[in-house]
């Protein structure tokens, strides 16, 4: 097994590592066909859920570099961490996105696409 993560319903989710493999491959490509190159910036808001490390790996993957947020950022801290750090595509999930992203997407215009 290479993941396994426990969630707060206290079911579980397991990744065997050929899981792992397709999915952060996955990952990679879809970077790819938003035109994210070499050496670009791939930032994620998010906790500590078995998407981040798919999308921490797939960014590798891809060549890209692979910029955690602390997900306890309120917008304007995150909307400096854009601004600044000329990202190409901003991973977060629904609820962050919501909360801490959506006030601001008008506003970083760096920042390629939200997913």
């Amino acid at each position: 097994m290479a993941l396994r993560f426990l969630h707060r319903d206290d079911t579980v989710t397991e990744l065997t590592y050929a899981d792992l493999a397709e999915r952060t491959s996955r990952f990679a490509e879809a970077l790819g066909s938003l035109g994210v190159g070499r050496g670009e910036r791939v930032v994620t808001l998010a906790g500590r859920v078995p998407e981040l490390y798919v999308a921490a790996l797939g960014t590798l993957k891809a060549g890209a570099v692979f910029c955690p947020l602390f997900s306890a950022f309120g917008p304007e801290p995150i909307h400096q961490r854009l601004e600044k750090g000329n990202v190409a595509v901003l991973v977060t999930t629904t609820s962050l996105y919501r909360r801490k992203v959506a006030g601001i997407r008008d506003r970083p215009p760096s920042c390629v696409t939200c997913c």
